[in-house]
């Protein structure tokens, strides 16, 4: 009975670990075109999909334990954050006519 609380925390403590053991951290790309955030409703699915992207890349395999689902929310969080500060900190592209596509990569380094 006590072999499973502890195989619960190295399963959580080598997720954790990963990114310190050199692995991969997920990421997605979101593309989106900044004649979308002329409107309420293109920021809106804008926003949409870097949130969905966050929650993809933050998203644990595995034992769900309560630690780890705080660890997600919090990985989410700072995901979300560091992609709308690249969207709206960039005035001039919130403020275009622009003809290309433009790309924020969110990312992981929670996990």
């Amino acid at each position: 009975m006590k072999a499973l609380p502890l195989m619960i925390a190295a399963l959580a403590a080598t997720s954790l670990c990963a990114p310190a053991l050199g692995a991969d951290l997920p990421s997605r790309n979101v593309s989106f075109h900044p004649n979308e955030l002329n409107t309420a409703e293109g920021r809106e699915a804008v926003e949409q999909r870097l949130e969905m992207a966050a929650r993809q890349v933050c998203r644990a395999h595995g034992v769900r334990s309560a630690a780890l689902r705080l660890i997600e929310a919090q990985c989410r969080e700072d995901a979300l954050q560091g992609a709308l500060d690249s969207l709206y900190g960039n005035r001039s592209m919130t403020q275009t006519t622009a003809r290309h596509d433009s790309n924020i990569t969110l990312a992981s380094d929670s996990r």
